[in-house]
């Protein structure tokens, strides 16, 4: 493990970011209003871009867009599903109306590499990965839980071995260049809003107009 490095940050850190966690019950208002499908897209080894031109094909051909499917130890994850809102601080054009309100605080914050909806299934994990090019980037994560079980939540994220629990509203940044994983052992899903955020102009306070 790397001990040089928090594996954790205070949202106190960040201060663009806190309109988002004040407000992760209309974020999830909205996205619980939600209807769209898994698209059929494999991102497996995908870098974002490359997978953002397969969905605008797959788009031009007359598909829904929807939610892409994670991956696993062996290809796919059906069990872990993204659905796209911005990229590297523009937004996805699929999505303006249906997720008006989420994408109007979203767009309020520059230094967006990648923000995304991203649901675990009951009884699923991802396994222990880390992303090396995030630290190189200047680049952390946010998770802002907006979907968890109301009993018995077990729904956790580890990094570098210290665990967090995904608990609505109660945002984790993390360095996600170190060792981490997540496990959702609940009975219902666990969905949260993604980020990953360039550290240095969120902490300044850098704003889209």
């Amino acid at each position: 493990m790397n001990s040089q490095r928090p594996a954790y940050y205070s949202i106190e850190d960040f201060p663009p970011l806190k309109d988002l966690v004040t407000n992760w019950n209309i974020i999830r208002n909205e996205f619980q209003a939600l209807q769209a499908p898994v698209m059929n897209i494999d991102r497996t080894d995908k870098e974002h871009e490359a997978v953002l031109e397969e969905v605008q094909d797959y788009i031009g051909k007359g598909n829904e867009y929807g939610w892409t499917m994670g991956w696993g130890k062996s290809g796919p994850n059906k069990d872990w599903v993204q659905y796209g809102l911005i990229i590297h601080d523009e937004v996805i054009p699929y999505v303006s109306e249906r997720l008006s309100q989420t994408i109007g605080f979203l767009r309020k914050i520059k230094g967006i590499k990648i923000a995304a909806l991203v649901t675990m299934h009951p009884q699923s994990s991802l396994p222990c990965h880390q992303h090396p090019e995030l630290f190189e980037q200047g680049l952390l994560q946010l998770h802002l839980p907006v979907e968890t079980a109301t009993v018995n939540n077990y729904a956790y994220l580890n990094v570098n071995g210290e665990f967090r629990q995904h608990v609505c509203g109660q945002p984790i940044i993390f360095d996600g260049s170190l060792d981490h994983f997540a496990l959702n052992k609940s009975g219902a899903n666990r969905t949260i809003l993604y980020l990953e955020f360039d550290k240095n102009l969120v902490m300044t306070g850098a704003m889209n107009s």
